[in-house]
């Protein structure tokens, strides 16, 4: 019998009948990166993570969160995924000045533009407007089949 009810609709993970703590809420302190995690069987593990396990009975070998939102661990906003699925996912830095993932600006005033796909760095050129350069990311993200939510502000 497990120590932990997981509740697949709300993406919350409690602690079950007959232990302790019975019907309280676990693994919800949020680390410094936003994501929550807790104790699980006495190791500290992250939420999401053990909400894969406890409804699919196995650990993943890396998970991505389909909406961007870390802290939405209902089970349809979770999916197995590697790094290179990840980062095609992911939302726009909050130090990224151009507003594009991918493009920044040269010392020289120029704009360069870039794209990483399965862990190689493409260089997609350098730009004298910052919307030339932007068109190039976008294109690129349409190319590699990045997630329409990739590069967007949270």
């Amino acid at each position: 019998m497990s120590r932990y009810r997981y509740e697949p609709d709300t993406g919350l993970i409690f602690w079950a009948e007959g232990t302790q703590k019975a019907g309280q809420q676990t693994l919800k302190s949020v680390n410094t990166r936003g994501y929550l995690h807790g104790r699980f069987n006495g190791e500290f593990k992250m939420a999401h993570w053990v909400a894969w396990y406890l409804y699919h009975g196995h650990w993943p070998k890396g998970i991505d969160h389909i909406n961007g939102n870390i802290k939405d661990n209902r089970i349809e906003n979770l999916r197995e995924a590697g790094p290179s699925t990840n980062n095609k996912n992911t939302a726009l830095r909050k130090d990224n000045k151009s507003g594009q993932a991918g493009v920044y600006q040269s010392p020289t005033g120029s704009w360069k533009t870039k794209i990483i796909v399965d862990g190689v760095v493409e260089y997609l050129g350098t730009y004298q407007n910052l919307d030339d350069a932007i068109d190039a990311r976008i294109e690129a993200q349409l190319k590699y089949n990045f997630s329409p939510r990739h590069g967007v502000s949270q």
